[in-house]
């Protein structure tokens, strides 16, 4: 799930954004979503994207949000 530098910026904006908003820490969010907390945070700050769909799935799952809410994507074929 390759994306250019400014969606990954964009998708990690809104994961820690969402993650502030329902009170998480990193540590409890990446556990949640089965994914350590170093990656998370690479995440949350543009350096490493979200490489796969269900990690993406799995964050917004964990999140209890959309995949569209992470990607801004309205629409987005896999929150049928």
């Amino acid at each position: 799930m390759a994306g250019t530098v400014g969606e990954q910026l964009f998708i990690g904006a809104q994961v820690a954004y969402w993650r502030q908003r329902r009170g998480k820490s990193q540590r409890v969010l990446a556990g949640l979503a089965g994914l350590s907390q170093p990656y998370l945070s690479q995440i949350e700050n543009g350096v490493r994207p979200v490489e796969r769909r269900t990690t993406l799935a799995a964050l917004a799952n964990a999140l209890n949000v959309s995949i569209a809410d992470l990607t801004g994507q309205p629409g987005d074929q896999a929150d049928a």
